[in-house]
Parts: structure tokens; C-alpha cells; sequence
């Protein structure tokens, strides 16, 4: 059952052990939908380029999105035997995040956020914590925007951290339909309620808010432009012999 009436037309806190338990088994499918967009320039992958031997059932491979339905599951522990911990990210703003979340979620949206989290979970994964057994789930309101840009962002982060191909966390995920999916068909797994971006009552502070992640995310990118001219411009010059 659903936890309230909707239309089906859905546009790091502490990492939260998995209890062990009996795994059950996993299967892929996929389907073709938007792509996230970009923030920094992509990195050219060769064409033997292989997406990482995800471990859950995803619904596409460009953002490797999983229902919440199999977001509860991994909740339950039902993947503990290819997950040590998960690590679900809420990219909402912090007035939606304070009104409902799902359990243990870490509330980030401006980039500076997601490159301090990056380099905390690495940190944690140079003790006796391996990063290809944590499950890192991005989200946002609808998951549309905010979260798959922010899951885009933080696997670039990786791919700049490591020689091609190795990768701390390989195993990144967009929830699908976002928190509102989430919390209207498992709200009894929800800590506190459900308030939109676009609620009344807290428009002033969506504004800020708005204000503050776009200039985050913009000056994302203009680092990177200046980065890759100031590269170009060291590149030695060819000579003819």
C-alpha cells in the first residue's frame, strides 16, 4: 500500500552498517532515459570502457538508478553479501531534508560538500573498510537533477582520484523517483515527513537556497575550464627535426 494519494508522474550522515543476513539473488535490466548533465568536463574513457559490475538490480546503466523498493532491501540488509555498509546522500535543500529524510542520510547540495564527503569516505576506506562493498545511493526531491548530477559529480571525483580503471566506489546509485517516490510508498521508513522544494511556506529560503547551489555548482565550472586552458597552455610545443 501507498502511504498517501499521488500521481505516478514523479519528475554522508554516519554510514549505516548492513545487519548479515542471507543474500538473495540479484539480476540487471535496463532502459533508456535522460542523462545527467554535466558539471565538469568528462574524461575520455578508451573503447574497452566497461561500467563497473554493479550489484543491484538497476533499471539503466547511465545513472544505474534502483527502485525503492530494492532501496528498502538494502536497507534490510538483503545485499549484505556484497555490501558491508551503505551510504545514502540527500541532495535536497536543507528545509526539505529537515522536514523528512530517509534514516542516516547525509544532506549535501553544494559542490564543496560532495568533495569533502568524497575525501572522508576515502579516508574511512583506507582502514579496514573496502570501497567496493559500500553502496553510495544519491537523491533529491524527484531525482532528476540534483541527486544524478551530484552521483555524476562524485564518480568524476573518483575517476580523478585513481588510474584508469580502478575506482574506490564503483558501486554508485541514483534513487529512483527521489525522495517523494520514496516516502509515498515507504513512509513508515522515513524519519519525519515530506516537505516539497516548492512549498509555500518556505520560498524565501528556496530562493537563498537556489541562490547559493547554482553559484556552488558555477564556480565548479569555471575551475575547470581554467584548469584545462591552463593545461593546454604548458603542453609542449612539437618540433620538426
Amino acid at each position: 500500500g501507498e502511504c498517501w494519494g499521488a500521481s505516478n508522474d514523479d519528475d554522508l550522515g554516519p554510514i549505516r552498517k548492513i545487519a548479515r543476513t542471507k543474500s538473495m539473488s540479484v539480476s540487471t535490466t535496463t532502459s533508456t532515459t535522460e542523462s545527467s548533465p554535466n558539471l565538469m568536463p568528462h574524461l575520455s574513457l578508451p573503447p574497452s570502457y566497461k561500467a563497473p559490475n554493479l550489484k543491484l538490480p538497476i533499471k539503466e546503466n547511465s545513472l544505474n538508478r534502483i527502485s525503492s523498493e530494492t532501496m528498502i532491501r538494502l536497507m534490510k540488509g538483503e545485499f549484505a553479501e556484497h555490501f558491508d555498509r551503505y551510504l545514502v546522500i540527500d541532495c535536497r535543500y536543507t528545509y526539505e531534508y529537515k522536514g523528512g529524510h530517509i534514516p542516516g542520510a547525509k544532506n549535501i547540495h553544494l559542490r564543496q560538500g560532495f568533495d569533502d564527503v568524497y575525501k572522508e569516505t576515502r579516508r574511512e576506506g583506507g582502514g579496514s573498510m573496502r570501497g567496493d562493498r559500500v553502496a553510495v545511493v544519491f537523491h533529491c526531491e524527484y531525482s532528476k537533477h540534483r541527486g544524478p548530477k551530484a552521483c555524476d559529480y562524485f564518480r568524476q571525483l573518483d575517476r580523478l582520484n585513481n588510474e584508469y580503471p580502478k575506482l574506490t566506489f564503483p558501486q554508485l546509485f541514483v534513487l529512483d523517483g527521489g525522495y517523494r517516490n520514496f516516502f509515498r510508498r515507504h513512509c513508515e521508513m522515513c524519519e519525519g515527513n515530506y516537505i516539497s522544494m516548492w512549498d509555500d511556506a518556505y520560498q524565501p529560503e528556496c530562493k537563498r537556497q537556489t541562490s547559493e547551489h547554482r553559484k556552488s555548482w558555477s564556480e565548479q565550472n569555471g575551475r575547470s575550464k581554467r584548469c584545462s586552458i591552463r593545461s593546454r597552455s604548458r603542453a609542449p610545443r612539437k618540433t620538426l627535426n
